[in-house]
């Protein structure tokens, strides 16, 4: 058991950075925020922003499945 948490220790520092933490962590709080005013607001905005972050970087990193 623990020679598979430190191997998924090492596979999340080598993966996901202080960006991936934030995007994260704002998309929660924009949908607990979201929650409050219109419960379905909670999901669709977050999905939409998670859909276009998914789009764009796959054109920025040119491997958007062109090839």
């Amino acid at each position: 058991m623990r020679k598979a948490l430190a191997a998924v220790g090492v596979w999340v520092r080598a993966n996901i950075d202080a960006r991936d933490v934030m995007l994260a962590s704002g998309l929660t709080l924009l949908a607990l925020g979201l929650w409050q005013v219109w419960p379905p607001a909670a999901l669709i905005v977050p999905g939409v922003i998670i859909s276009a972050v998914a789009i764009f970087a796959g054109r920025i990193n040119g491997s958007a499945g062109e090839g």
